[in-house]
Formats: structure tokens, C-alpha cells, sequence
């Protein structure tokens, strides 16, 4: 069965990266209008918040800019609704800095009633940071700034609205960094970090404690890049998902289990998304989470990779694994009307929105012409539109396929049990393969991976996690000519011990692709004797013997003290020419470029094997292909 017709659900999940419109019909909802126009005085209005104070009427700040840029200076301004938005008070300045722009605002109700607040204080590319305030009056006053971001970066601001009291009652704060700040310019690479309160924003802890979530994938060379402008929801107690920006043509996620003490390396969600920021928020009372983002997706599109002329929801009841196909909230007429940076706010069970509502046409460069705007959703509008549609290839046989390679492909370097190196069931077992199966599940992609080997899996106290399969062909060792003719695979004692066995050896290719029929295979091979005739008749083997689609990756760099580092490129320098070789003479074969989706730092410090980051990397890249793959095809 072909890669296209295995991978058809996944085509259904995710919409094309050229697409135009939604195919549900916007809801109808309670309320729609500008509430702030532009001015000469105010040219940019946005990245505003805002919050139900105690005698229900609604208090909203934003960011008034001079002009249209994001570092042009801007000041806090403040509005008030008694009537649940419908008419608005005259804007008043709040918060103001001469020499300083202050914006990004996020509200919070603290668990002891008062509101918190957080915003940007912003003098130039190197001096920037995030600060927090308090009101014990709702609002009416509020305290001297406490700068709440650390001094590790001379840059680092944060989204507007993303401010959150989760069930315990910690307080966590979402910021982002430029990791190589420009006094001047504006540009990347952007990494995000967290900070928390347990009491109630007196003290504040950052995490990651010293990293950063990063994505350094940049394939179209966008001037500001890397992981930005994420928000986060709570769909569990102190569980915690987070998504962001990128310029990949995904939002990519992190996900925190302890209240966001710690997160998980950043890995490629299944959501397309142009470089534009989301917005998380849950249905409350249920688990329906919401999803709002920028749904049309052209990366070649100048520094934007996609026109933001529409707003759109999905929706997941399943943590974020899965998501429904996208339902437009609001399109612009033209393209010369633009839409982005929703705050939103539940409200008497209706979600209220104020975006940023952009008019390109305005003589004003840049931004000039943004207004605020105000849009009121019902909750049955999220409720009716839930369930992810379903392929008929859903109940297809599962896809076949082959991880072929060597310890890379195995990935059981990081476990240890009794300070010795264990081959046995194990929590940092399973590799990049681990991620990948989550990938594929998250997408209700049906699987089998296959090989000859099982040890080096993934699960806990010996034994098999129950979502995790096990079957892999990743030979410790081995060069292409080993694994072209087999042989005995180096295998770690207490596998051996498990099994009974003295020695465990492996049929050559040709028997292995013959006993497993697989559909795809993931080839990644050569970091043992970067032996390259060897590789290319690997491949011309496995074309001969077999109508799977190969998957075939430069290998990853090496550095000191790996024997042989210097070697790596001119190896990868020789791979494409098989490649093309092998599609010009009709076979099904695909080039991945592993090499640039990892760095030296995604490395052990053995020099030649990923870490955990570089595995999640290396996941995504996989996952990417396949689907990049399927399109082709179609």
C-alpha cells in the first residue's frame, strides 16, 4: 500500500499550506465592531488584555503606539465596558515612560483576589525586559513595577495576554528572548522561558532554569526566527500545554506535567500555522480546548509566511494530540485588511476576542492603521464543532515501517539502570523512534514498526510502554556494509541475559525488507566508517528488492572527541547523487537533510549521539518528511 494512501488522514487533519479558506462557515456571533480606530496620534492599537473586575463590567488595556513599528514608543492605556462590551468608555492613559515603550499587557486574577498585571518595558534591542504590577482595588491603582524576566538576556519581552493563575493557584508568566540581541534590528534567533509565583507575584523562578525552548529550523531564512510568542493552556491539573510561533509552517509545542516547573524540548505540533502567534484557551467547565491562530499558510510569503486576513478556531478534546479542521472566526474582504493578536477573555460563557484589526491600505508604512476590535463568541459556537474528521483510509491496514540504521536509529544511549547502560525497557529509551510514534499517533496515523530487533524500547521497570512499539532495525556498530550483508549486532548483557541468548545476529537487507514488507523505511546510516560506495549500493539494494518509500537522511554532525568528525560532510556531499540516480530511474526514494535540523549542541558530549533535544529534532524532521513526502505524491 502506497505512502499517499496511509498518510490521506494526515492530509485531512492538516490544512494545505496554500489554503484559503476554512470549509466550516463562520459562527454568528454576539457582538462585532471597532472599538478603538487608529488615529494620527495613535497609529498602532493592540496586544491588548482584559478581564471581568468584581461588579462585572470589564476592564481592557492595550498598547497606543505612535507609529507602527514594534519598537516604536507606546504607552498603556486603559478602557471599561458595563454593558458586557457593547459600548466602551473613552481611552485613558495608564501607564506611560518617556523614554521607554511600554505594551504586551497580561491580566490575572490571583487566587487572593487581586489582579495582577504584567507588561513589556522596552528602550531599544538590547534593553528590554518584562515587569509585573499588583492592584488590591481591582484596578483602580497599581504598584511600582517589579521586573520579573532575569538579566541572562538583554532582551526579553513577552505576549500580550499570557498571564495565567492555574488550579494550584501558581502564577506563571510566558516571555520570550532574542538570543542574539541587535541595539538596531530586529531579528532572530528567539527562544522562550517561563517564570512562576507561588505567592501571589511577591517572588518569581524562572524555568527552564538556564536553556531556553528554541527551534532552530528556519528553512526560508526568515530575518526573525527561532520559538516566540507562545501561549499555554492548563487541560489538566498541572498539566500544561504550550504552543508558539515559528517560521517552519508549524506551531510547535512544549509540555509541562509538574505545574510547569519543567517543560519538554520543543517538537513539531501537527498544526500548519504561517508566522503568526496562537492563542490557547479551554471551554470552561469541560475539556474542550480552543485553539485561535492565523489558519492560511504560503512560507515563501515575505517575512510573514502567510496573509493574516482571517482568524480561525480549532478544537481538541484530547490534550492537544489531535485537533479539528479549522473554522473560520473572521475573514477579511481583501487582502489589504489583516487580522492578528486576539486577547480573549470567558465571560458569562461567552468568549470575548479584541484583535488587531490592520488596514494595509493606509498610507502609513508598516503597521499604520491598526485598530482595536471586539468580536463575542458563544461557547456553542466551540462545542458544535469538535470532532476531528475522519479519512476512510482510518481503518487501513496500519503503515509499515522500517527505522534502519545503526545505534542512532536504535536509541537507548541515555539509559541506565544501576549506573550501568541498559538495553531493557526504560524511560529514556526508544529514541527519536519514541517521538516519532507519538507524532504519528497524535495525527490518528495507524502504525507498526517493524525490523528485527526489539530491546532498547521505550517504558518503565522493564517492561513495554503500552503505546510504545518496540520493533526497530537500528544495528549498534554497524557501517552500510554490515548492514547491507547482516551479522552479529553488539547487544548490552542484560538483553542478552533477558533472552537467554549468547549472541544475537541479523539476516542481511534483502532477507529483512522480504520478511517485513515494509512501506516506508527511514534510512539514516554511514556514522560508523562514512563508507559511501557502501551506502549507495545499500540503496540501490533496498530499490531492487523492494517497493517501500525510502526515507534516506544525511547524517547528523560529529564533533571531538568522535574519531573521524571531519569526515561528515563531504560523506553527506555525496549523497544526493544517489538519490537523484535512484529517482531518475523510477524509484520511490526521498532526500532528508537530518544534518540541518540538528547542531553540535543537540550532541552528547560522546560527540556523535543526540541528546534528548536532538532526538525530539530529529522526530519532527521524520515527521515533516513523511508529510512533506505524501504531498508529492498527491
Amino acid at each position: 500500500m502506497s505512502l499517499h494512501a496511509h498518510l490521506q488522514i494526515l492530509l485531512c487533519l492538516l490544512a494545505p499550506l496554500a489554503a484559503l479558506q476554512s470549509a466550516e462557515a463562520p459562527p454568528i456571533p454576539a457582538t462585532s465592531h471597532v472599538i478603538v480606530p487608529h488615529s494620527k496620534e495613535a497609529a498602532r492599537n493592540g496586544e491588548a488584555s482584559l478581564i471581568e473586575l468584581r461588579d462585572g463590567s470589564l476592564l481592557l488595556m492595550y498598547g497606543a503606539h505612535q507609529k507602527s513599528g514594534d519598537w516604536d514608543r507606546g504607552e498603556i492605556r486603559q478602557m471599561r465596558s458595563r454593558d458586557e462590551g457593547k459600548t466602551w468608555s473613552m481611552p485613558e492613559t495608564v501607564f506611560s515612560d518617556a523614554k521607554r515603550s511600554l505594551f504586551q499587557i497580561s491580566f490575572a486574577r490571583l487566587v487572593n483576589g487581586d489582579l495582577g498585571l504584567t507588561h513589556t518595558s522596552l528602550a531599544n534591542g538590547r534593553d528590554a525586559f518584562k515587569v509585573f504590577r499588583r492592584s488590591t482595588d481591582d484596578g483602580e491603582t497599581w504598584s511600582e513595577p517589579m521586573k520579573i524576566s532575569d538579566d541572562s538576556h538583554e532582551y526579553t519581552t513577552g505576549p500580550w495576554d499570557k498571564l495565567y493563575v492555574l488550579a494550584s493557584g501558581r502564577v506563571i508568566a510566558l516571555l520570550h528572548c532574542n538570543l542574539k540581541p541587535d541595539a538596531k534590528k530586529q531579528g532572530g534567533p528567539l527562544g522562550v522561558y517561563t517564570v512562576y509565583s507561588d505567592d501571589h507575584g511577591k517572588t518569581w523562578t524562572r524555568s527552564p532554569l538556564k536553556e531556553v525552548l528554541h527551534v532552530a529550523d528556519n528553512p526560508t531564512t526568515k530575518h526573525e526566527w527561532g520559538f516566540w510568542e507562545p501561549s499555554m493552556v492548563e487541560h489538566a491539573p498541572a498539566k500544561l500545554l504550550m504552543l508558539g510561533r515559528t517560521t517552519t509552517g508549524w506551531l510547535w509545542e512544549s509540555r509541562s506535567e509538574d505545574n510547569g516547573t519543567t517543560w519538554s524540548a520543543s517538537v513539531q505540533s501537527i498544526v500548519p500555522n504561517p508566522v503568526a502567534p496562537p492563542v490557547l484557551t479551554r471551554v470552561p467547565g469541560t475539556d474542550t480546548l480552543v485553539l485561535i491562530h492565523n489558519p492560511d499558510v504560503k512560507l515563501s510569503d515575505s517575512w510573514h509566511g502567510g496573509e493574516r486576513v482571517a482568524l480561525a478556531f480549532r478544537t481538541s478534546q484530547d490534550s492537544g494530540r489531535t485537533w479539528s479542521e479549522a473554522t473560520d472566526i473572521y475573514r477579511a474582504p481583501n487582502n489589504q485588511l489583516w487580522v492578528d493578536y486576539p486577547a480573549v477573555r470567558w465571560v458569562k460563557g461567552q468568549l470575548h476576542l479584541v484583535w488587531r484589526h490592520i488596514n494595509r491600505a493606509n498610507p502609513a508604512s508598516g503597521l499604520g492603521g491598526t485598530s482595536l476590535y471586539h468580536h463575542v463568541l458563544p461557547r456553542e459556537a466551540f462545542e458544535a464543532r469538535t470532532a476531528p474528521k475522519k479519512s476512510a483510509e482510518s481503518d487501513a491496514r496500519p503503515l509499515r515501517i522500517l527505522p534502519l540504521g545503526d545505534s542512532i536509529t536504535r536509541g537507548s544511549y541515555l539509559a541506565q539502570k544501576d549506573g550501568k547502560a541498559t538495553g531493557l525497557p526504560h524511560p529514556l529509551s526508544g529514541g527519536w523512534r519514541k517521538t516519532l510514534q507519538d507524532k504519528l499517533r497524535a495525527a490518528s496515523i495507524a502504525y507498526d514498526f517493524v525490523g528485527e530487533l526489539n530491546y532498547a524500547a521505550f517504558g518503565r521497570d522493564g517492561i513495554v510502554d503500552s503505546n510504545f512499539d518496540p520493533d526497530h532495525h537500528g544495528l549498534a556498530g554497524f557501517g552500510n556494509t554490515s548492514i547491507l550483508k547482516g551479522g552479529i549486532v553488539p547487544t548490552s548483557p542484560d538483553v542478552l541475559a533477558a533472552l537467554g541468548v549468547k549472541e544475537i545476529k541479523v539476516p542481511g537487507i534483502v532477507d529483512v525488507l522480504k520478511k517485513h514488507q515494509p512501506d516506508v523505511i527511514l534510512l539514516m546510516s554511514g556514522a560508523n566508517g562514512f563508507d559511501a560506495p557502501a551506502r549507495d549500493q545499500l540503496i540501490r539494494t533496498i530499490g531492487e528488492t523492494s517497493t517501500a518509500h525510502l526515507f534516506v537522511a544525511t547524517i547528523l554532525p560529529q564533533k571531538a572527541p568522535r574519531a573521524g568528525w571531519e569526515k561528515v560532510d563531504a560523506y553527506n556531499a555525496s549523497l544526493p547523487a544517489i538519490v537523484a540516480a535512484q529517482k531518475a530511474a523510477g524509484k520511490r526514494i526521498t532526500l532528508v537533510d537530518m544534518h540541518a535540523a540538528i547542531t553540535t549542541d543537540d550532541l552528547l558530549p560522546d560527540g556523535v549521539h543526540p541528546n534528548q533535544m536532538g532526538m525530539d529534532k530529529m522526530a519532527s524532521t521524520w515527521f515533516a518528511a513523511l508529510t512533506a513526502g505524501t504531498a508529492k505524491n498527491h
